[in-house]
């Protein structure tokens, strides 16, 4: 069972129905031959100090804004857990100041309300960003992918059994588990649609190296398991636990299997792609019980 996965940078092709115009009273997007005029807060990160010039594929300077926002909320993201840390750590040994002088939990407080700040402002531009595009109704091309995966949410369907960990995982049904070369147990499992399967949260590593222009990473791997006719999907990412998903339990064959993951490993670099997968499994499982 391979556990490599792979990143990617990926430059689009420029969406021949979009280009930008600068006008003095702000930055449009021509869409389908009507202008949209661009937020003031995405147009200053398009166009502010520091930002890459724009090109002629809006498509990649949209891509590319979303990636930096989601990179800075995981980064964010890690900084407020370690920001809660510390408050807990300092709330623990504070005992009744006996003299005025530094107070070491009032510290850790406004630190973790400054990092709060930051972050719940980035994931306002995230979330912005997103929205207006969505708005926009792009439905083809790779701006019309995002928009879809960003719509359908991070949210496993409620069919999707989710563990802890693979050990919950071989827990539930022993027969789901083979010996690894180390001495312990792992998934029987054929994992052959893919390393970099995404979903909101899980893509960005806050302690990886950024890439050039968009990133469509993941690091869930969709896998079958052949003794129980089990779908499932296990992420395998450095910064997070090994989760796993069950998504569906009444494929006997590799073949049935392939009949219904080939066709989506084209999706897998669209946002929320684990997700699509998932109801796609979900709503087979329902029909082949029905």
């Amino acid at each position: 069972m391979s556990t490599s996965h792979a990143r990617s940078s990926t430059t689009t092709t420029a969406w021949p129905s979009a280009e930008w115009e600068h006008r003095p009273d702000g930055l449009v997007l021509w869409i389908r031959g009507a202008p949209a005029a661009v937020p003031r807060s995405l147009a200053a990160l398009l166009l502010g100090d520091g930002a890459p010039a724009l090109t002629d594929s809006p498509v990649d300077d949209l891509l590319g804004v979303e990636t930096s926002l989601r990179r800075l909320v995981a980064i964010l993201g890690a900084e407020l857990r370690a920001a809660s840390a510390r408050v807990a750590t300092a709330r623990a040994a504070t005992t009744p100041p006996t003299r005025p002088g530094p107070n070491p939990l009032a510290a850790a407080i406004t630190a973790h309300a400054d990092t709060t700040r930051r972050h719940q402002a980035t994931l306002r531009l995230l979330t912005g960003l997103r929205d207006w595009v969505i708005d926009l109704a792009p439905s083809t091309g790779v701006l019309g992918e995002a928009a879809e995966g960003w719509a359908r949410g991070p949210r496993p369907p409620a069919a999707t059994t989710v563990f802890v960990d693979e050990d919950a995982f071989l827990a539930a049904d022993p027969r789901r588990a083979e010996p690894d070369q180390h001495g312990g147990l792992r998934v029987a499992g054929i994992e052959a649609w893919g390393h970099g399967w995404r979903r909101d949260g899980d893509d960005d590593d806050p302690a990886a190296l950024p890439l050039e222009g968009p990133d469509r990473g993941g690091y869930w791997s969709l896998g079958y398991c052949a003794p129980t006719g089990d779908l499932y999907a296990v992420r395998r990412a450095p910064h997070l636990t090994r989760l796993v998903w069950l998504l569906g339990t009444l494929l006997r064959t590799r073949e049935s299997a392939r009949s219904l993951l080939d066709p989506l490993t084209d999706r897998m670099r669209d946002p929320n792609s684990l997700v699509l997968a998932a109801h796609t499994i979900a709503d087979a499982t329902a029909r082949a019980r029905s």
